[in-house]
């Protein structure tokens, strides 16, 4: 049975959606019974800090992944604006 991750609070990412769920690959369809927590881990840090790694074909949040796509520069202004708020 595939797992699945939640945030706490809301993260500004393409693989984070509005009800803080976490659109993982790894987690959702590649998901085996024998992943240890240095899989789930590694996979999870690729997933949201390498750029060839994002999700942006079937993201959680659509209107970051476009403005992600579309206006990076406007992209990480609004996530620091994000991280201020913290």
């Amino acid at each position: 049975m595939p797992k699945s991750i939640n945030c706490e609070e809301y993260v500004f990412h393409p693989n984070i959606g509005n009800d803080f769920s976490v659109s993982d690959k790894a987690l959702k369809e590649d998901w085996n019974a024998s992943f240890d927590l240095y899989k789930v881990l590694t996979n999870f840090y690729e997933n949201f800090f390498e750029k060839d790694k994002l999700n942006l074909e079937s993201p959680s949040n659509n209107d970051v992944a476009q403005l992600y796509k579309n206006n990076i520069s406007e992209f990480f202004k609004e996530l620091e604006k994000s991280l201020k708020y913290k």
